[in-house]
C-alpha cells in the first residue's frame, strides 16, 4: 500500500477494522532500520468545525493518558499522535506475539496453574492502570497479547481512546453523551449503562479466567438462582481449588459492590493462594471495604472538567489523579460513609432498576441539560450566602427575635460541600433571582450525588423533578412522586411506590416558584408533612421574591442564596471570550438597565449570543425598564433563527407560532418537561375540537374493527348456510363492510356528542346499550336472523361498557406488557359472558369456549414492572404500537389455529385470525391499540388547526438546534423558564 502518513509512516498492510476505525502495520522511515509500528486510524464521525475542534481536544487528552500509561513494560508505548485531513491517528509500539484468543483457539482450555499465572500477569499491569485513574473498559482475549520474547501478557487497545469516535456532538459543537464502551459478554451491567468503575475491569478479567479454564463462551456461562455465575454449575469442565473458585466468583459478581474494588485488591486476594502461612478464608467472597481501597475516580473527572478552558469535556473521560496534595482542590471529595444508607443486598432486578434510573437522571439532566446549558458555559464563580431566616428549622426558633444577617460564604465554596456539612437527613433550600443559576447549581449537586450513588449502592438515588406539576392534582407528595417517576422516568408505579416508602430517593426539586401562586403555600405544607413523615433528604429551588412573599416556610435545615454577578466578574468574563463583542461592551457602558440585566448569568449568556458580531451603532436602544428583557429576548430569537450551520427547515412565522403554542400549553398545564406522548385531549382549545376528537376516535376504532367483524361474519354465515358462491359471498361481504362503516358513523356521531352528558356506571351502561342496539340491528338485517342480531348486540353491548372508560381516560402509553395470571383470573367472568353471548348468537359450544378463553387472555395482559433503560421522543406511543402489533399477531394466530382445528379453517381465518387479533391489538394490554388511535386523532386535530407541525419530533429537534429548547431524555424543555414565559406572552 503506497500510503504515507505524517511524512514518515509508510503503511505496509491493514491489520483489521471495526466500528471505531482501522489498524495498519507500518514502518517509521525517520528512525534507523525503519522499525515496524502499528498505526490506528480513528474516525471522529463529525463534520462541523466546532465538532472537529471538540474531537481534537478530546483526542489530545486521551493521547496524553496513553503516553503516561506506555511507561509500563506491559503496555505498548504511544510513539506519536497526529491529525491529518480531519482523521485522527495513533502510532504505537508493535508487540510481537499471539493474542490470548489465538492461544485459546489452539488449546481450548488452560490448566488451573496456567490460569492463575495468567490472571496474575493481567492484574499486575491493570493495577498500574487503575493507579493512574484510568479504566480500560475492553479487556478480552483479543486485547491480551502473549509477548513472544518473555511470555508476559501485554494489555492493548484501551477503551478510553474510543471515546473520541463515539462522542455525540450537538449543534453548538459540544460533546455530550457517550454510548457504552466494551464487548458483549465481558461487560458488567454498570458498564452497559455507561457507568464503568474499576471493578468493571476486574469483572472482565474474571470472565477471561473462567473462559480460559472451561473453554466456554462468556454468554454460555450457567447462572444460579440469584443470576450469579457459579463455578459449581460448570460441572466436570472445571475442577479447581475452592479458594481459587471463590476468588473467581467474587470477581464476576453481578453487583459491583460485591466485587473486588480494583485490580490491586483482586491481585492481593490471588496472591494468598501461594501464602501457606495465611490460608484462604471463606470470607474472601466478600471484598474488603476500607475507605482507602475505594476508587476515587469521578470527582477528579469533575475537577478536571472545571479547570479546562472549555466545559465540554465528556464526564466519561478518566484524566489522571492529581500528582500531589498541593494540586488537589480544597473541596476535593472523599467518599463519606456517614451519608450512606444501610446497605441491603439487591437482587438482580432491583440492581437493574436502580442503575437504569441513575443512568436516566444522568443522561437527562447532567449530560442533556447541565453540560449543554447556557449557564454551564460560563466559567464564573457564583457567590453564595447562607440565609438561616429563610427556613423554619426547629433550632432557629430560639433566635427568632434576633434575626441573623445573611452570611457570605468563602469564595470557591461548592454546593456539595454545603450539602455534606448539613449531615444525615439533609434538607436544603436554594434561593436566587430569575436566571441566577439555581437550576444549574441544583444539577451540579446532582452530578456529584450521582457519582456517589453509582459507586456505592448504599447511597440514595438522586432524582430531579419539577414541582410545577404538583398543583394539577394536589396529591400528597408521596403520591405525586410515584406519578412523576412514572411519567418522567418511566418507572412503574409499583416500583416507585416501593422506593418512596423505603426512603431510597434523594429528591432534587426545582421550580417551587413555578407552582401556581394560589397553591404555593399548600405545596410548602405538603413538603413539610412529607418530610416529617418520611425523613427524606431533599433540595428545593425557588426564586427568592416568590418564596419570601409566602406565608409558610419550609422546615428545612439550611438555605443558601445565589448572589448576582459583579461588574468585575462580567468584565472579566467578556474579556475571556474570543467573540467579537465590541458592540455589547459599548452598550453595557451606556445602558444602566442592561448592566443590571447582565448580573444574571443566563441573561449575560443571552447577550453574548444575541450581540456577538454586532456593532454598537446597529444595536437597538433599550426603551424602558419594563420591556428591556422583552427586547433582548426578541433579538435573541432573531439571531438564533438566522444561526449559521443549521438547516432552515421552517419559516420564522411557523417556528415562532409553534413555540408560542407550546409555551402556553406548558405554562397552562404547569409542566416543565414536554413529552409528545403525554399530550392530552384537554390541550384542545375549543369544545368543538374536543367533540371532533371523541367522534374521530370512535369512528376509527369501529370503522376498523366493527366493519371487519360485521362483514366477515356476514360472509361466513352465508357460506356456512348456502355453500360457496363467489359472487353472492362477495356481495354479502361488501354489504357487511358497508353496514359496519355506517354503524361506526352513527355510533361515532351519537356517542361523541353524548358521551360527556352522563358519568360513571350509568354512562357506561348507556354507551354499551347504544353500541349494542346499533350493531345488533345491523347484524339482524345483514344475516336476516334475529338470533344472530341478539348475539352481536349483546357482544357489542359488553364491549361498549368497557370501551366508554377507555375513551374517557387520558392518553396513557403502554410501553411494556406481560401476561398476568392474577389479572386473567379476575377476568374469568368476562370470558364466560363472551362465551354465552357467542352461543346466543348461534355459535357452537366449541367455538364459544375458544372465544371466551381468548377474551380472558386478552384481559389478562398487564404492564411490566421494570424501569426501561432507553428513552426516545414519543417512545411511549411507538412502544404502544409495537405491543398492539405483537398482540394482533399472537392472539390472531393462536385463535385462528384453534378455531380452525375444532371448527373449520374458514371460521378460523375470518373470526380468529382477523377479528380476535384486532380485538387483542385494540383492547389488550390496557388498550395499546386504542392509545395509538387516540394519540393519532389528537395529533391530527392539532396539526389541522396549525398548533403543531405534522412531524413534531423533527420540529422540536430543530428548535433544539436553534437553542430554544433542550432535550431531556425523550422530552424537551425551554432553555430557561424566562424564555418560555417570553414565548407564552407573545401574540400568535
Amino acid at each position: 500500500m503506497d500510503i504515507l502518513l505524517a511524512g514518515r509512516y509508510h503503511i505496509i498492510r491493514p491489520l483489521g477494522s471495526g466500528g471505531f476505525g482501522q489498524t495498519f502495520l507500518a514502518t517509521d522511515s525517520h528512525l534507523p532500520g525503519k522499525p515496524i509500528c502499528v498505526v490506528k486510524q480513528l474516525h471522529p464521525g463529525v463534520s462541523t468545525p466546532q465538532s472537529l475542534q471538540v474531537a481534537k481536544r478530546l483526542f489530545n487528552l486521551e493521547a496524553e493518558v496513553l503516553y503516561r500509561l506506555g511507561k509500563h513494560d506491559q503496555i505498548p508505548q504511544l510513539l506519536a499522535h497526529f491529525e491529518q485531513e480531519d482523521e485522527f491517528y495513533l502510532v504505537q509500539q508493535f508487540i510481537d506475539g499471539q493474542t490470548l484468543a489465538q492461544e485459546l483457539t489452539c488449546r481450548k482450555r488452560l490448566s488451573e496453574a496456567e490460569v492463575i499465572d495468567l490472571l496474575r500477569s493481567i492484574l499486575q499491569v491493570l493495577a498500574f492502570v487503575h493507579s493512574q485513574g484510568v479504566i480500560h473498559r475492553d479487556i478480552k482475549p483479543t486485547n491480551l497479547i502473549c509477548r513472544k520474547s518473555d511470555r508476559k501478557i501485554v494489555l492493548i487497545d484501551f477503551g478510553a481512546v474510543k471515546q473520541v469516535n463515539i462522542q455525540t456532538v450537538n449543534s453548538s459543537g459540544q460533546a455530550s453523551a457517550t454510548v457504552a464502551i466494551g464487548s458483549p459478554g465481558y461487560m458488567p451491567i454498570e458498564q452497559q449503562l455507561s457507568r464503568p468503575c474499576f471493578s468493571s475491569d476486574v469483572y472482565a478479567v474474571g470472565i477471561v479466567g473462567l473462559q480460559a479454564l472451561t473453554g466456554i463462551s462468556p454468554r454460555d456461562f450457567p447462572l444460579d438462582e440469584q443470576q450469579e455465575i457459579s463455578c459449581a454449575l460448570l460441572g466436570d469442565r472445571i475442577n479447581i481449588n475452592p479458594a481459587f473458585a471463590a476468588i473467581l466468583e467474587t470477581m464476576v459478581r453481578h453487583d459491583h459492590q460485591h466485587r473486588y474494588k480494583n485490580a490491586s485488591e483482586a491481585l492481593e486476594a490471588l496472591e494468598t493462594l501461594h501464602s501457606p502461612q495465611e490460608p484462604v478464608d471463606e470470607t474472601a467472597k466478600q471484598p474488603k471495604e476500607t475507605v482507602d481501597s475505594l476508587p476515587v475516580l469521578s470527582p477528579p473527572t469533575d475537577w478536571m472538567r472545571q479547570n479546562l478552558t472549555s466545559q465540554t469535556l465528556s464526564p466519561d473521560l478518566d484524566p489522571p489523579l492529581p500528582d500531589s496534595p498541593a494540586q488537589t482542590p480544597e473541596n476535593y471529595w472523599t467518599p463519606k460513609r456517614d451519608v450512606a444508607i444501610a446497605r441491603i443486598p439487591l437482587s438482580s432486578q432491583e440492581y437493574h432498576n436502580r442503575q437504569a434510573l441513575l443512568s436516566k437522571v444522568s443522561n437527562y439532566w447532567v449530560k442533556g441539560v447541565l453540560e449543554t446549558s447556557l449557564q454551564d458555559q460560563v466559567l464564573l464563580e457564583l457567590g453564595l450566602e447562607h440565609r438561616p431566616d429563610a427556613v423554619a428549622s426547629p433550632w432557629n426558633i430560639a433566635v427568632e427575635t434576633d434575626r441573623q444577617p445573611p452570611k457570605t460564604l468563602p469564595p470557591g465554596t461548592q454546593i456539595i460541600s454545603i450539602f455534606d456539612r448539613i449531615g444525615a437527613g439533609r434538607t436544603l433550600l436554594i434561593l436566587g433571582e430569575p436566571g441566577s443559576g439555581k437550576t444549574t447549581t441544583l444539577l451540579q449537586l446532582t452530578r456529584e450525588l450521582l457519582v456517589r450513588a453509582e459507586q456505592d449502592a448504599g447511597h440514595l438515588i438522586p432524582v430531579v423533578l419539577n414541582l410545577s406539576s404538583w398543583a394539577r392534582e394536589q396529591h400528597s407528595i408521596a403520591q405525586w412522586l410515584v406519578e412523576e417517576l412514572n411519567l418522567k422516568y418511566q418507572v412503574p408505579r409499583k416500583i416507585g411506590r416501593l422506593w418512596v416508602e423505603q426512603q431510597q430517593l434523594l429528591l432534587l426539586l426545582d421550580g417551587l416558584d413555578e407552582v401556581r401562586v394560589q397553591d404555593r403555600d399548600a405545596c410548602i405544607n405538603a413538603l413539610n408533612a412529607f418530610q416529617q413523615e418520611y425523613g427524606t433528604e431533599m433540595v428545593v429551588c425557588s426564586r427568592i421574591r416568590d418564596y419570601e412573599s409566602l406565608v409558610n416556610r419550609l422546615n428545612f435545615q439550611s438555605a443558601i442564596y445565589l448572589r448576582l454577578l459583579t461588574s468585575e466578574q462580567i468584565r472579566c468574563y467578556l474579556d475571556h471570550l474570543s467573540n467579537d463583542l465590541t458592540g455589547l461592551r459599548s452598550l453595557l457602558e451606556e445602558e444602566p438597565t442592561l448592566q443590571e440585566l447582565a448580573q444574571s448569568p443566563l441573561m449575560l449568556n443571552i447577550m453574548v449570543l444575541a450581540y456577538q458580531g454586532v456593532s454598537a451603532q446597529s444595536l437597538p436602544k433599550l426603551n424602558t425598564t419594563e420591556n428591556h428583557c422583552k427586547q433582548l429576548f426578541d433579538l435573541y430569537i432573531e439571531r438564533m433563527l438566522k444561526r449559521r450551520g443549521v438547516e432552515q427547515r421552517y419559516s420564522k412565522e411557523q417556528t415562532v407560532q409553534w413555540l408560542v403554542w407550546l409555551a402556553r400549553r406548558i405554562h397552562r398545564e404547569s409542566q416543565t418537561v414536554f413529552l409528545i406522548e403525554q399530550m392530552q385531549p384537554q390541550w384542545l382549545k375549543t369544545q368543538v375540537q374536543q367533540r371532533i376528537y371523541r367522534i374521530g376516535v370512535m369512528l376509527l376504532i369501529f370503522a376498523i374493527w366493527g366493519s371487519l367483524q360485521t362483514g366477515l361474519g356476514a360472509g361466513y354465515h352465508f357460506y356456512h348456510q348456502h355453500g360457496y358462491s363467489l359472487y353472492q359471498t362477495a356481495e354479502k361481504l361488501a354489504a357487511g363492510f358497508l353496514a359496519g362503516m355506517i354503524g361506526s358513523l352513527v355510533y361515532g356521531l351519537i356517542g361523541g356528542l353524548t358521551i360527556s352528558l352522563a358519568k360513571g356506571r350509568i354512562a357506561r351502561l348507556a354507551d354499551g346499550l347504544l353500541l349494542g342496539l346499533i350493531y345488533g340491528s345491523i347484524s339482524s338485517w345483514i344475516h336476516e336472523n334475529p338470533k344472530i342480531g341478539l348475539g352481536d348486540g349483546l357482544l357489542y353491548g359488553l364491549i361498549g361498557i368497557f370501551f366508554h372508560q377507555l375513551i374517557q381516560n387520558k392518553i396513557e402509553p403502554v410501553e411494556a406488557i406481560k401476561w398476568s395470571w392474577r389479572k386473567t383470573r379476575n377476568n374469568l367472568v368476562l370470558g364466560g359472558l363472551t362465551a354465552v353471548v357467542y352461543i346466543l348468537g348461534g355459535g357452537s359450544l366449541k367455538a364459544a369456549l375458544i372465544f371466551g378463553l381468548v377474551a380472558t387472555v386478552i384481559a389478562g395482559f398487564d404492564k411490566i414492572s421494570e424501569v426501561d433503560r432507553s428513552t426516545l421522543p414519543n417512545q411511549g406511543i411507538w412502544k404502544s404500537a409495537a405491543n398492539a402489533r405483537t398482540l394482533l399477531i399472537t392472539i390472531g394466530l393462536l385463535t385462528g389455529l384453534s378455531i380452525g382445528i375444532v371448527e373449520n379453517p374458514i371460521l378460523g381465518l375470518t373470526q380468529g385470525l382477523i377479528v380476535c387479533g384486532l380485538a387483542g391489538a385494540l383492547f389488550g394490554g390496557q388498550g395499546s391499540g386504542i392509545t395509538c388511535i387516540k394519540h393519532f386523532m389528537l395529533r391530527c386535530i392539532l396539526w389541522r388547526s396549525g398548533c403543531i407541525p405534522w412531524n413534531y419530533a423533527r420540529f422540536l429537534d430543530y428548535a433544539t438546534e436553534r437553542i430554544f429548547l433542550q432535550k431531556v431524555g425523550g422530552g424537551y424543555i425551554f432553555i430557561h423558564r424566562l424564555l418560555m414565559e417570553h414565548f407564552a406572552q407573545m401574540r400568535e
